[in-house]
């Protein structure tokens, strides 16, 4: 239980940008918490592995995709490997995590840890994202693209702990929704929430606010319009709501923050042309070329060009492009039966709540074709609230003075 306790310290504290920032590639990374996840598997016959069947089939599946990939000669230099490996990275570690158990006082200290790290490290990630963003400074940033002086970026976005902007706003809005439909006391949540929105903002994802906004009207219209909820909790409700909105609308209208947003609009960009743009790809090259493999590194480039792209930010025509149609539609198939076990004992709202949040932020970049993270945080977020065995955290300290110190950036 220990080793994977470290896995996930070592999954949040030393990400892809930190330890590029000192020069470490991110594959040895992977393959030193692979080789912990194994020595964890290998040391505890109580984990995920052995539990929930359908992670065993994923995990047997990622194995021969590689095998199929080098074989068949479409790739066999390190982008392979490297594919091959993020997207087995993500099933493997989950899988040497120890079963929840009530009755062992080890396991449930062990679940609580996680969510304290995981919540601890969720705000420490927002209120350095806030810093960044009130002193126009960067504390990590070994990403040149995101020089806040380069002519190519007008609007400064702030890095935090994960790197990249859309890195971090996935994994912010992960968390936000399940905070939402978490058994947290409503003022709690609220806060928390707020906090990851602020971030968001100082990420300056126009998509993820656009959504994340959404996903919050809704979860707030649910609770405002259930037949079982009393006259004065509605009244907390829209006390919290009109709070929330306004603290939100002083930030975004009067200090500047998701200026990108205001300033650029949703889509009348380059940014939001080239996600367009991405599915002019299949203008010059029909689906069916993609249908049983993928293309090799020198391919992938050439369809980069031919469509005028730079970069293509969407992650399911990334997986198209590298692995092939048939893969996709399997690897949504065996993911989809591994959800269906670990959402056992949500409600049918939460389920769509958590899910679209995380499916639409994460459909609108290419985050989870380039890190393994925000799926596998994902999947671990669902075990640690879910309500069958939820266990609370150790206690934490929300201030409710979160926004005080912000107004000190200006317009």
């Amino acid at each position: 239980m220990g080793k994977a306790i470290h896995i996930f310290i070592l999954l949040l504290l030393l990400g892809d940008a930190i330890l590029g920032s000192i020069g470490i590639e991110p594959k040895y990374r992977w393959i030193f918490v692979c080789a912990l996840s194994c020595i964890s598997i290998l040391c505890n016959r109580n984990v995920f592995l052995y539990k929930y069947k359908n992670l065993q089939t994923l995990l047997l599946f990622m194995p021969l995709l590689f095998v199929i990939k080098i074989k068949s000669g479409i790739e066999s230099g390190s982008g392979a490997k490297l594919y091959s490996l993020l997207m087995f990275c993500t099933p493997f570690v989950f899988s040497s995590f120890s079963n929840f158990d009530p009755a062992n006082q080890k396991i449930v200290k062990y679940w609580k840890t996680c969510l304290t790290i995981l919540i601890w490290f969720y705000c420490l990630n927002c209120v350095i994202a806030i810093f960044e963003y009130i002193f126009n400074f960067q504390i990590i940033n070994n990403m040149p693209f995101l020089d806040m002086k380069s002519s190519v970026y007008i609007y400064f976005r702030s890095t935090a702990l994960l790197g990249h902007p859309l890195q971090n706003a996935l994994f912010v809005s992960t968390l936000m929704s399940f905070f939402l439909i978490s058994p947290f006391p409503e003022r709690k949540k609220i806060k928390l929430w707020i906090l990851g929105y602020i971030a968001i903002m100082c990420f300056n994802t126009r998509s993820s606010m656009v959504i994340n906004l959404a996903i919050f009207a809704i979860y707030m219209g649910k609770r405002l319009l259930q037949s079982n909820t009393s006259r004065k909790t509605k009244l907390k409700y829209i006390r919290l709501g009109i709070g929330s909105t306004l603290l939100l609308s002083i930030l975004f209208f009067h200090y500047g923050y998701g200026s990108r947003l205001s300033e650029m609009g949703l889509f009348h960009d380059s940014s939001s042309q080239a996600r367009i743009n991405a599915f002019k790809i299949f203008d010059y090259f029909p689906i069916k070329t993609f249908l049983f493999h993928g293309v090799n590194t020198d391919q992938y480039e050439m369809i980069e060009q031919t469509a005028g792209i730079a970069i293509i930010e969407n992650f399911w025509i990334d997986f198209i492009l590298i692995f092939g149609l048939i893969f996709i539609v399997i690897l949504i198939i065996l993911y989809w039966r591994l959800l269906k076990e670990l959402y056992k004992g949500y409600s049918g709202f939460n389920v769509l709540l958590t899910l679209s949040t995380f499916l639409s932020v994460a459909s609108v970049n290419n985050s989870l074709s380039t890190s393994w993270i925000p799926l596998f945080i994902y999947l671990l977020c669902i075990v640690l609230f879910n309500p069958l065995y939820w266990i609370a955290p150790y206690h934490l300290r929300i201030s409710c003075k979160i926004g005080h110190r912000i107004d000190s950036r200006g317009g």
